[in-house]
């Protein structure tokens, strides 16, 4: 099953929608794609990159004058000029390479048009009151306010043109997306966990049940059934289980919350866990009553995957008594 997923983000000039996208990815532990599809674009044509940074979200004319600038090309074959048109086609081939690749989050360039076939594609777009605006460019560009007004009122013209030439929906506009923000009035990081739960109420909030055990790594090991708790995993089992392990079974997705009491492999299981443990620093709970070394040996795991974590030693009063867990946060 294909798990991976795709935010796109339209967004006002001004409106912070940069730099809620980059907030989003970290949260999710996805790619980030900004000017970063500029020097993908390039690699794979084999186009100078100040062909497509001039081109970058204009849809008029074409680059002639680019070739009198002096510019210089790759093996890139042409016919009579390069034209945006293809500067976006090739920019497109490159949206939908890193989409069907891994997961990510992509600002601009008509992404949620060009992704439009992909049904694991979450569309927003990011809006602010003109005041706020004005106050965010100012602030990032050391202008005054009139030169920002100014530069905003250009990009309210630009994006548009861009998005409504080459796409057959409207910028802006509530209904071409899944979701329309005010980051103006939520701020950026009310607004990252408002997307935030959106998304995972949309596209990651379904159960899928895997009918495997957990382990260090994927693999089929021998099997002692004698029914009930003496059953257990033995070397010279007449049956075999099919186990997995977190990274196999997580991949780019993200992952916010781990529940573990898998029956003394605990340690086990964290080291099958480690590379998705460390890019997503999820919240845990993890069984410490299974052996006596655990009390240690469980914590020394989890501070080996992630330093900065902190962990509460708690038990339940309920039956049995013994049950005690690590709670894991940052």
């Amino acid at each position: 099953m294909d798990n991976k997923f795709v935010i796109t983000i339209g967004r006002q000039f001004g409106s912070c929608g940069k730099e809620i996208g980059h907030e989003l990815a970290k949260r999710f532990g996805i790619a980030f794609y900004d000017k970063e599809l500029i020097a993908l674009a390039s690699k794979e044509s084999g186009l100078c990159q100040e062909f497509f940074e001039k081109a970058d979200e204009k849809n008029s004319g074409n680059l002639l004058q680019a070739f009198a600038a002096g510019f210089t090309f790759g093996p890139f074959q042409y016919n009579d000029f390069l034209s945006n048109d293809k500067l976006f086609q090739i920019q497109s081939d490159v949206i939908r390479k890193v989409a069907g690749e891994h997961s990510c989050v992509i600002v601009g360039r008509c992404a949620d048009y060009i992704l439009r076939d992909n049904k694991r594609c979450i569309n927003v777009f990011v809006h602010a009151g003109m005041e706020e605006r004005v106050k965010t460019v100012m602030n990032r560009q050391h202008i005054s306010e009139q030169e920002a007004r100014e530069l905003i009122r250009k990009m309210d013209k630009t994006r548009p043109n861009y998005y409504n030439f080459y796409s057959d929906k409207e910028w802006g506009v509530a209904s071409s997306y899944h979701l329309s923000v005010d980051s103006g009035l939520l701020g950026v990081h009310k607004t990252v966990d408002f997307i935030q739960k959106f998304v995972e109420e949309e596209q990651l909030g379904r159960c899928t049940l895997v009918p495997d055990g957990i382990w260090a790594q994927s693999a089929a090991l021998p099997f002692a059934a004698r029914g009930g708790r003496m059953s257990s995993l033995e070397q010279g089992g007449k049956k075999e289980v099919k186990v997995t392990c977190l990274d196999d079974l997580v991949g780019d997705r993200p992952l916010t919350c781990v529940k573990m009491d898998v029956e003394g492999v605990e340690k086990e299981a964290l080291a099958g866990g480690a590379r998705v443990i460390r890019r997503c620093r999820p919240k845990m709970l993890l069984a410490g009553y299974h052996h006596d070394d655990d009390l240690w040996e469980i914590p020394l795991e989890v501070w080996n995957l992630v330093p900065e974590y902190r962990i509460h030693l708690r038990r339940h009063p309920y039956v049995p008594c013994w049950e005690i867990n690590f709670f894991v946060t940052l």
